[in-house]
């Protein structure tokens, strides 16, 4: 093994403080003061950044967009939301490897070529670990120590983080039950499941991945080895040897994803853990949930979870010097169907799917320089424009369409900036926004990603008007092509893209959030024409979006 890139034990985590942190406990209530009191601008030249990805957490599960009892009470994310900006619009893929890839490359899966959930045959950024432009590299360029914690998913080893270009790296490589060890790796999940700790110094080798440790076993009660306190307390370890240089942190809870395991005690809502205790009968009875046999149940744990999260969010802000950092906080797709509320989510549109349950997720930016604090953005964001955002806040130079001018113009760059919406202004160069999901050539899913049916689609809006589209699909679940060619088994992609026949879906956000009225349910003819020129501008603007061009 070469000797600069080294896997680390866990010590670390035993010689960590641990806290017993509940909302209603004075140590959360510090961590929302500091919120509101120390964000007024950084002393540095550029600032701190800290990301924190939030697990199959959709718009309908925050309580920053929806209200009710199906919505768990995030004190913390909404103290972040009262000190920041809070995206209306913000879009991500319909599933966790996808959307990780956009931020880490700013493009879009089909041309990063992530675009679908990393579990075999996938392979995800395996072949491109020597990309030079992933956001680790850029920020490594700038200055930045960078670090990552919790959740990968874009190779399905551990070494792919520092390989991409992290100094640090703790956490999984892959989601719950992806990969060699999955039946194990699934059950222990939160109480221990598969970690790791890789580092890598300067002129580090690339080396072979080492054997894994053996999962935790299954608990028979809650104990303290809980997962998101894990991520936190190595968080916390790496931010405490930082010197100093500004430094990139990106925190990626696994929480709230399946499988549905209840959170130690101390970390949940007082109200929601006496909810629990009433439905179950006691609190740890609730540790072993499905949410298909127990709905309510489910969502009560679901919610438990998100709670915690938010709980061990505090407790990292608590140490972080706030002056000097600025917090995205995202989740990565949609909630899961069965889990999300289906007045706000109907049927199966939730994560995996391209209707906004699927892609329209919670975000917010908070940090010192933000002019409007506590506003709401209408602006038209993906989760891509995360890379180009923190490379601006970094202090990389910016081209007039908002993407870092250090990118060679040959490699197309999507995501934009965000730091203008800070000011309240638009999105540079940005008139449509584009969502890619279903099911892709080699995706051994294709038959159960529920957006249209599991076939390849395609989700793109402007500032009111949602179009979705789908590739039409043969008897032998083959797509079909406008002209030419039909595909076979020696040649199953006889045409692009584009020149394939397809389904459509159009939806008017403004006056039907819920996209329960198709405006093309009835075909194309016979259309109204403001519709139709509508349904007409957006079909024909996903091939130049899609390219770079708008």
């Amino acid at each position: 093994m070469g000797d600069r890139l080294v896997q680390t034990g866990v010590g670390l985590v035993d010689r960590m403080r641990r806290k017993s942190l509940n909302p209603k406990m004075p140590g959360i209530r510090h961590a929302l003061s500091v919120l509101l009191l120390c964000w007024g601008g950084w002393a540095g030249a550029a600032p701190n950044v800290l990301l924190i990805i939030a697990d199959d957490y959709g718009f309908d599960k925050s309580s920053l967009y929806v209200s009710g009892e199906h919505v768990p009470h995030t004190p913390v994310i909404e103290a972040l939301a009262r000190e920041g900006v809070t995206y209306e619009n913000a879009w991500s893929a319909p599933s966790c490897s996808p959307t990780r890839a956009t931020i880490i490359t700013g493009q879009f899966g089909s041309l990063n070529g992530v675009t679908g959930v990393i579990t075999p045959p996938l392979e995800g950024l395996v072949d491109r670990l020597d990309y030079p432009h992933y956001l680790p590299r850029e920020l490594g360029r700038l200055g930045y120590d960078t670090g990552m914690v919790g959740k990968w998913h874009l190779t399905r080893t551990g070494d792919g983080p520092v390989l991409a270009g992290y100094d640090f790296f703790a956490g999984r490589p892959r989601s719950f039950g992806a990969g060699a060890g999955a039946e194990e790796d699934s059950i222990a999940a939160y109480w221990g499941g598969y970690l790791e700790t890789w580092r890598c110094a300067p002129d580090c080798e690339e080396v072979t991945f080492p054997e894994s440790p053996r999962p935790a076993p299954v608990p028979e009660s809650l104990h303290g080895n809980y997962m998101p306190t894990w991520d936190v307390d190595r968080s916390l370890g790496w931010l405490s040897e930082l010197a100093d240089s500004p430094w990139f942190l990106w925190l990626a809870f696994q929480t709230p994803h399946t499988p549905l395991q209840l959170p130690p005690e101390h970390l949940v809502d007082t109200t929601l853990r006496e909810r629990i205790e009433a439905h179950f009968g006691n609190y740890e009875a609730g540790l072993w949930v499905q949410e298909r046999g127990d709905p309510v149940g489910g969502r009560l744990v679901f919610d438990a979870m998100v709670s915690a999260m938010d709980t061990e969010i505090g407790r990292l802000l608590e140490a972080v010097d706030l002056e000097e950092t600025v917090v995205i906080f995202v989740g990565d797709n949609g909630t899961v169907a069965s889990l999300a509320d289906p007045a706000v989510v109907p049927g199966r549109r939730g994560k995996g799917s391209i209707y906004q349950g699927g892609i329209h997720v919670p975000m917010v930016i908070a940090g010192p320089g933000i002019e409007d604090r506590g506003s709401r953005s209408r602006a038209l964001v993906h989760t891509s424009d995360i890379f180009s955002t923190v490379l601006d806040l970094a202090g990389a130079e910016l081209t007039q369409d908002g993407v870092p001018a250090s990118i060679p113009p040959e490699v197309v760059i999507h995501g934009r900036s965000l730091t203008a919406t800070l000011r309240g202004e638009p999105v540079p160069g940005r008139q449509y926004l584009l969502g890619e999901g279903g099911a892709v050539a080699g995706n051994p899913w294709v038959h159960e990603q529920p957006a249209f049916g599991g076939r390849e689609a395609t989700a793109i809006r402007n500032n009111r008007y949602k179009l979705m589209q789908a590739t039409v699909l043969d008897e032998n679940r083959s797509f079909i092509c406008i002209v030419g060619p039909q595909p076979t088994l020696d040649d199953p992609v006889p045409c692009g893209r584009d020149d394939r026949v397809k389904s459509y879906e159009l939806y008017d956000l403004l006056n039907d959030p819920r996209e329960s009225n198709d405006l093309l349910a009835n075909g194309t003819d016979g259309l109204d024409p403001d519709v139709r020129a509508v349904y007409e501008e957006l079909r024909d603007a996903v091939a130049p979006v899609r390219a770079g061009l708008l």
